[in-house]
């Protein structure tokens, strides 16, 4: 058994790169998702502002025809209405629920390069001497500066933040039964359960977090000078209008990563302040 347990050891040892990045791609998958709560949301208030928009301007145009003499009242009221009902408040949702499971699908795929990230075996012992090659690699990779580079850090940790509230509260409710169970005379309880879903939370983020940024940072600055190698060539070669192309070229480079700027930071950062962080660390503190 212990030979076994050993092997066993050994072998999860040998794979603790993979493990750690299956672990953080884990991490922020389960941030997508709790972002996509709230992009439920924000689809659903779009969908039923243009869905009224659609009514009243069908209505107009109806009542329009009936004026002029192209169809009856009657018919142009049923019209009316049978327009107004086509799309019902269960189909507005179930429409909502399908393009937020598309959008987290899509933000899984666009994430997966940067999640993956790339590492750098250093020659370098000790803690703190592998801290400072870290640190000294992150920064050469920070120049040139482009969006990419800017809004990925942040990005990735808001989503894998939110993957670990996540897991803290599933930890926080599983100690929570466990200990109702064990001890249901217990007054501290549900204060252990929530200290204990915290400390989950932490351990992963510590854990996790700093390898997942350093290697999307480097797999940030490997895919920019792909980029600017390929705009190169694009400008070299010759078209008919080569400035035109030139300022094209130049542009899509400049625009790299805006996606994470505009839309997956904000998202990130709205899925965090739907779940209310401060009423688990609330929970944790026994009450007198």
């Amino acid at each position: 058994m212990l030979a076994a347990l050993r092997r066993i050891t050994w072998a999860l040892g040998s794979q603790r790169r993979l493990i750690r990045r299956v672990a953080a791609l884990c991490l922020v998958v389960m941030g997508v998702h709790l972002a996509a709560d709230h992009l439920d949301d924000l689809i659903y208030n779009v969908i039923d502002a243009v869905d009224l928009w659609a009514d009243d301007s069908a209505a107009e145009l109806l009542a329009w025809l009936s004026s002029a003499g192209g169809m009856g009242p009657d018919d142009a009221a049923r019209a009316s209405e049978s327009f107004a009902t086509a799309l019902d408040l269960a189909e507005k949702d179930r429409l909502a629920l399908w393009l937020a499971l598309l959008c987290e699908l899509l933000l899984d795929v666009l994430l997966l390069d940067l999640t993956w990230g790339r590492h750098q075996d250093s020659a370098v012992a000790g803690l703190f001497a592998e801290l400072r090659e870290s640190g000294r690699a992150m920064v050469e990779a920070l120049s040139p500066l482009d969006l990419e580079r800017l809004a990925c850090m942040p990005a990735l940790f808001a989503f894998a933040l939110g993957g670990a509230v996540m897991a803290a509260l599933a930890v926080e409710n599983a100690a929570r039964d466990l200990l109702g169970r064990l001890l249901p005379e217990l007054l501290w309880g549900g204060s252990v359960a929530a200290a204990l879903g915290i400390l989950a939370a932490a351990v992963l983020v510590w854990r996790f977090s700093p390898d997942l940024l350093h290697g999307a940072l480097l797999r940030s600055r490997e895919r920019g000078n792909k980029a600017r190698e390929h705009a190169r060539e694009v400008a070299e070669a010759p078209h008919k209008w080569p400035r035109v192309r030139r300022v094209l070229s130049l542009v899509r480079v400049g625009t790299r990563g805006a996606w994470l700027l505009v839309a997956a930071l904000p998202l990130a950062v709205a899925g965090l302040q739907s779940n209310d962080l401060f009423a688990l660390v609330a929970r944790a503190v026994p009450s007198p």
